[in-house]
């Protein structure tokens, strides 16, 4: 049986005597190994001078070692899972099978002789060692255990000493779901690595920078988790962290200095809540309840991130009835078997929707505006269309729609706005207040000529409450404070 040596290897100056990179090469990767203290492996692939699969070549021929391709069909769970996952990813390598005290085990760096230790440490078998490819094993070790962050969370020094990645994604990812993080930003510097986390109300929180010697195992991993494709730039997943069923949408821009990661995270809804539940004033549920079930026309939800336009519209349309109903989100909030659900851009799904017969399409984010357009141009054609926005009340959103779509549309197709602000209150309970301005007859008359005064000056003496009178009524009952209102 091969036997794995003890004694340190010169890739690099195997690689050369292989002919698979030259002398030139090899200096060039050395020095950023020198300057940068980074595993040389790591180096090469991202100068692009050998890929893993030319290192791996090269290790099986001069250990004598077989060179094999996984999947999970052809592993034994069992045999997997008998050694913790940590620990498979860790020193990415798995077992594929145990006979008469041997295991075999697969391994992206069979020069790793701690890795072998601790496998048949745990295992109390001898090792019998392959070579895979990184991006083989993880996937397999992601297929057995599924797709799930069931680790136990680690100190900060053992993130820092984990150059896999794993310890890092999962610490973050755990601290971002508990924290209420909307997004999860990981970005290169030309001297470390910043983490900053947007939490719901918009602020932007950084984190204490990392360095760059993380970088490398953290893509691996995050490329693994999230599904990345290997010549795509974006993926959805939904997974579990922790006791929370979350989407993860996933996009990587390029830069200068390497992939900047954003990870919007989307915890699943399993509720949804009934119009009196969400605190719209009672004599306006039946109004709003008459114009979700509107033939055609549109009706526009806006307010900041994390202020629940989201959940505002899935009730509006749980009061719908009879209706073909098709819903177009990047990641799904809220299932329900009563709608057609399509996880798609905006713009696409929306073509879909028309094309499928729809009667109601409801818009996660209706805000381009080639996607806003052809919104109002389908109310005209006889569908009823519920958008989201995020300005931060009905009449910003007016004035902005008639900036980019004149009075006249706006006047012949707009039913209804819905603003609606989270709020903290004296208690440090949440509160949510809205707006909802209904255009009438009288009021679509003023919204044609152009006249916004008039439209609030008449919505008023209707009863309409504007967010800002709503939170001074608030904050001179006490349940608010100064700072919400500003």
């Amino acid at each position: 049986m091969p036997v794995v040596t003890t004694e340190k290897i010169d890739l690099g100056r195997l690689l050369v005597d292989y002919k698979l990179m030259t002398q030139e090469q090899l200096k060039e990767a050395e020095k950023v190994v020198a300057e940068k203290n980074r595993d040389i492996r790591e180096v090469l692939r991202e100068l692009n001078y050998v890929n893993e699969g030319g290192i791996n070549y090269v290790l099986s021929s001069y250990l004598d070692l077989p060179y094999v391709h996984i999947s999970p069909q052809i592993v034994d769970p069992a045999v997997v899972k008998s050694i913790p996952r940590e620990i498979l990813e860790r020193y990415r390598m798995v077992p594929i099978v145990c006979l008469d005290h041997e295991i075999e085990l697969v391994m992206a760096d069979p020069t790793d002789v701690e890795a072998i230790k601790e496998a048949e440490g745990i295992t109390q078998c001898s090792a019998k060692i392959s070579i895979g490819l990184a991006d083989e094993i993880l996937e397999v070790i992601d297929q057995i255990f599924g797709k799930e962050l069931t680790q136990i969370p680690k100190p900060p020094e053992e993130i820092l000493a984990d150059t896999s990645g794993v310890a890092f994604v999962y610490h973050h990812l755990t601290e971002a779901v508990t924290e209420g993080v909307s997004e999860l930003y990981i970005e290169p510097t030309s001297t470390q690595l910043r983490i900053l986390y947007r939490m719901r109300d918009g602020r932007l929180e950084e984190k204490k920078p990392q360095p760059l010697s993380l970088y490398p195992g953290i893509c691996a991993r995050l490329k693994i988790m999230t599904n990345i494709p290997a010549t795509g730039k974006e993926s959805n997943i939904l997974t579990r962290i922790g006791d929370k069923e979350v989407y993860l949408h996933t996009s990587v821009l390029s830069s200068i200095n390497g992939d900047c990661w954003t990870i919007k995270i989307l915890e699943r809804q399993k509720q949804i809540f009934k119009l009196e539940e969400l605190g719209f004033q009672n004599e306006l549920i039946e109004q709003i309840r008459t114009i979700i079930n509107q033939p055609s026309g549109v009706i526009i939800v806006t307010g900041p991130p994390g202020s629940g336009r989201t959940a505002t519209c899935y009730s509006l349309l749980s009061e719908v009835r009879n209706k073909r109903v098709v819903t177009i989100e990047e990641a799904t909030s809220y299932q329900n078997d009563e709608f057609i659900q399509l996880e798609s851009k905006a713009d696409s799904g929306l073509k879909s929707a028309i094309s499928s017969g729809a009667d109601i399409i409801m818009l996660e984010d209706m805000s381009q505006e080639y996607v806003l357009k052809q919104c109002f141009d389908t109310a005209l054609a006889g569908k009823l269309i519920l958008g989201q926005m995020y300005h931060p009340s009905c009449f910003d959103t007016l004035e902005q729609l008639i900036k980019e779509l004149g009075s006249t549309l706006l006047a012949n197709t707009l039913l209804m706005l819905i603003a609606r602000k989270k709020v903290v209150g004296a208690g440090k309970g949440v509160n949510y207040l809205y707006e909802v301005l209904i255009f009438n007859e009288r009021l679509k008359t003023f919204l044609r000529e152009g006249d916004l005064k008039k439209v609030k000056e008449d919505a008023e003496k209707s009863g309409f409450r504007s967010l800002s009178s709503l939170l001074k009524e608030k904050m001179s009952a006490g349940t608010i404070s100064l700072k919400e209102v500003f």
